[in-house]
C-alpha cells in the first residue's frame, strides 16, 4: 500500500494505491488531517481506478482529481502525519458538478 498526499484546487486529498491488480482509491482529507472521506461519483459511489501497473492507477487518480478539484500542489503538513488518518463512516463525497438546484 502506498499513500500520496496533495492538494487539488486547495482541497487536501490522499491517493491510496494497493492490491493486485493495483487500484487507486481517492480521499478528501478532513477535520484538520484526522479523517478521510472517499471521493465519489455523481451517484455517491466511491471511485476507484484499477490498472495493470501501480503508476497507471496513480496517474488516472491524479488526472481525475486535477480535473475535478483543480491544480495540484503540495499537501499541508498534518500534526500527526498521514498514518493517523482514519476513514470516515459516511457516504463518499458526491460529485455535484453540473447538478442544478431545483
Amino acid at each position: 500500500m502506498n499513500d500520496y498526499e496533495y492538494t487539488f484546487g486547495g482541497v487536501p486529498c490522499l491517493i491510496r494505491t494497493q492490491g493486485v491488480p493495483p487500484t487507486a482509491t481517492m480521499y478528501v482529507i478532513k477535520n484538520g488531517g484526522r479523517t478521510l472521506q472517499a471521493v465519489g461519483d455523481k451517484d455517491g459511489r466511491s471511485i476507484e481506478f484499477p490498472a495493470s501497473q501501480e503508476r497507471d492507477a496513480y496517474g488516472r487518480a491524479l488526472a481525475y482529481l486535477t480535473q475535478r478539484f483543480g491544480e495540484r500542489a503540495n499537501a499541508p503538513v498534518w500534526p500527526r502525519g498521514v498514518t493517523d488518518l482514519r476513514i470516515e463512516d459516511e457516504p463518499p463525497l458526491r460529485d455535484e458538478r453540473g447538478v442544478r438546484s431545483a
